[in-house]
């Protein structure tokens, strides 16, 4: 608790800084707050994946991860045949994880989470998610295996 306090500290600290040189930049982390609303959007759509519950996880889905992948309908097909079956395989999440305040490759500041998902044989399976506020909602930004980009 004390670490989270001291993060966001430095992180309105280091807000204030970038604004007073004129960057917005600052705005946009000073709105992610603390990872914990963050995580919830992780684990709903975790949660929904595991549901076979692709319209909710879409819901969940940054608009701009949709266009990357070639739309709605194809972002669809990727959670049907390859996402939610992989998260069935693994329903359980392992205790521990990291967090991390960072940005994705368009500069969208928000929390980077890898957490450990189990297979019923044991199996681990490292996932990353980046969750970021985009037009005033947090969304999944990005998921792939931890330490793949």
């Amino acid at each position: 608790m004390i670490l989270r306090g001291f993060l966001i500290a430095s992180l309105l600290f280091l807000a204030c800084q970038m604004k007073s040189f004129g960057d917005d930049r600052a705005l946009a982390i000073y709105d992610q707050g603390d990872s914990g609303k963050h995580e919830k959007v992780l684990l709903a759509f975790v949660a929904s994946a595991q549901a076979g519950d692709a319209s909710a996880m879409l819901a969940l889905s940054s608009k701009n991860m949709i266009a990357r992948t070639g739309g709605a309908a194809k972002q669809r097909e990727i959670y049907i045949n390859k996402t939610i079956p992989v998260l069935k395989a693994f329903p359980n999440i392992a205790k521990s994880g990291t967090e991390r305040f960072g940005s994705d490759d368009a500069g969208h500041y928000g929390w980077i989470f890898t957490r450990v998902f189990l297979g019923a044989n044991g199996q681990e399976l490292p996932l990353e998610f980046t969750i970021f506020r985009e037009d005033g909602v947090l969304v999944v930004s990005r998921f792939a295996k931890a330490g793949k980009r």
